[in-house]
């Protein structure tokens, strides 16, 4: 009898131990919410290029499972076909330091 109710204890406290990422089930839109006012800058031809001011990339960096889905998406894309997996191939380098179109996520 005792040996049943292990049985049966373990693998429900097993599940209640495990915790997992929370996420939204539905993410926010990439366009936003439209309530954000329009940012004032010193941007000046041939002058330094202004911070972002709201950074979108830092909230999918440390999230699993957006990671996951950008390396489905990858793939999915055949985008390994030109970028050969990050490291770079007829396209540019995906994982060096030098970047073409910016010189940061964001």
């Amino acid at each position: 009898m005792r040996t049943a109710v292990a049985m049966l204890l373990f693998p429900v406290l097993a599940v209640a131990a495990c915790q997992r990422e929370e996420r939204e089930t539905r993410p926010q839109s990439a366009l936003g919410s439209g309530e954000q006012p329009t940012p004032v800058t010193t941007l000046e031809p041939g002058g330094q290029r202004p911070p972002a001011s709201d950074n979108k990339a830092a909230s999918f960096e440390a999230n699993a499972f957006h990671m996951s889905e950008g390396k489905r998406l990858f793939g999915w894309f055949n985008c390994s076909g030109c970028h050969a997996n990050g490291g770079g191939g007829m396209g540019p380098a995906l994982m060096d330091e030098k970047w073409i179109y910016g010189s940061s996520m964001e």
